[in-house]
């Protein structure tokens, strides 16, 4: 079994479980459930699903911290950037050709677009947009070019960043090693960032920016 969840609750986790059906060839006779972030969060392993099923990955928008099972961010899975996803996924599975199969399923049928759609409120086109921009303003600024993996990576966080902030929800910890080139790095993203704040409201602290410094510069 594989479990689906996201922060935006148990409708959109359904959708990602909906997405990743459409992915799967029934051969493989794998289950999709979608579970809740916070009932997850609270019950952990102890959760039923756990005892009824081998559940062998869970996907989704934010890491339950289950210990014995392996978590794979949504934007890692559509990133399309090999198999070695797709493997832990499928562990059982030892055919390369059916795996890279499945990859190609998956990176047609989660598109950015049709993702955002599904865990977030916001407007799909209009956020892809203002996080393009952010992107190409970045590019600009510090000379470095993103690769497609960092990309989707930065679409889907950013989006689920600018959700988290809309609605006040608890700060994302993120502790790192300050240097005065992440001090100048966290400028450059913060400066791209204009837009999006301006937009939509919001304000993105120094943890936020440690974060998107390490998928922009680290990843």
């Amino acid at each position: 079994m594989i479990i689906t969840t996201c922060h935006t609750g148990i409708g959109s986790a359904k959708q990602i479980q909906s997405l990743l059906e459409h992915s799967i060839p029934t051969s493989l006779h794998y289950k999709i459930e979608a579970v809740d972030l916070e009932y997850l969060k609270k019950y952990g392993d102890s959760n039923s699903v756990f005892e009824q099923y081998d559940v062998k990955a869970i996907v989704g928008t934010s890491d339950p911290h289950i210990k014995r099972v392996p978590y794979i961010a949504l934007e890692n899975l559509i990133a399309g950037d090999g198999t070695s996803v797709v493997k832990t996924l499928f562990p059982d599975v030892k055919d390369m050709a059916l795996l890279k199969r499945i990859n190609n399923y998956l990176v047609e049928n989660l598109s950015v677009e049709r993702l955002l759609s599904a865990v977030t409120i916001l407007d799909a086109t209009k956020v892809i947009s203002s996080v393009s921009d952010m992107m190409t303003e970045l590019e600009e600024n510090t000379g470095i070019r993103l690769t497609n993996n960092q990309r989707v990576t930065l679409y889907v966080h950013v989006s689920a960043m600018i959700e988290r902030l809309i609605r006040n929800e608890p700060p994302l910890v993120y502790k790192v090693v300050s240097s005065e080139e992440r001090k100048q790095g966290c400028t450059k993203i913060k400066r791209a960032l204009r837009n999006i704040e301006s937009s939509y409201g919001i304000k993105v602290d120094q943890n936020e920016l440690n974060y998107l410094y390490d998928i922009v510069f680290q990843l």
